[in-house]
């Protein structure tokens, strides 16, 4: 099993992030897929994130949302674009001195693709590493964009 943990600091408040953060079939500020559809709500929910040139959308399902700790958790059923398997991730926010703290944690296997195509074991965990730091680097780093953007306000102006 290999394990990967990613963080970054964010100049927002940490409530601002959690509230497009948590919204999980809302992802329109993610870039890459074409369009997200979903099945159900809360926990439980899947999201199917359509990307071009993916014959298969990549399917996501919320497995836990803890809105006083601004955490939750989800899965991935097999994903068509990495060559990984039984991906499951948690990801949080936290309040800290120049913003926030956005935290990724996620654990998965490897399939023999991925084994093969490396020199040894080792290094195809660390290339996973790197390729999945990336995705939570570019994730955060939209979601920054998101926040400043106005997108933490939706859920505040449809109350309204």
């Amino acid at each position: 099993m290999v394990r990967c943990t990613y963080e970054q600091t964010l100049p927002a408040s940490a409530d601002e992030v959690w509230a497009v953060f948590s919204r999980f079939g809302e992802i329109d500020w993610l870039p890459g897929p074409e369009r997200v559809e979903t099945a159900g709500t809360g926990v439980g929910m899947t999201r199917f994130l359509h990307i071009p040139g993916l014959e298969a959308p990549i399917e996501e399902t919320l497995e836990s949302l803890d809105e006083a700790n601004q955490r939750f958790s989800y899965r991935v059923k097999k994903n068509p674009f990495v060559p990984y398997n039984r991906y499951q991730a948690t990801v949080g926010v936290e309040a800290a001195d120049a913003g926030c703290l956005v935290k990724f944690e996620s654990t998965f296997e490897l399939d023999q693709e991925a084994t093969e195509a490396a020199a040894s074991q080792e290094a195809a965990e660390q290339a996973a590493r790197q390729a999945v730091s990336g995705f939570y680097q570019m994730m955060a780093n939209a979601l920054a964009g998101a926040v400043s953007s106005g997108q933490s306000n939706r859920n505040a102006s449809a109350e309204e």
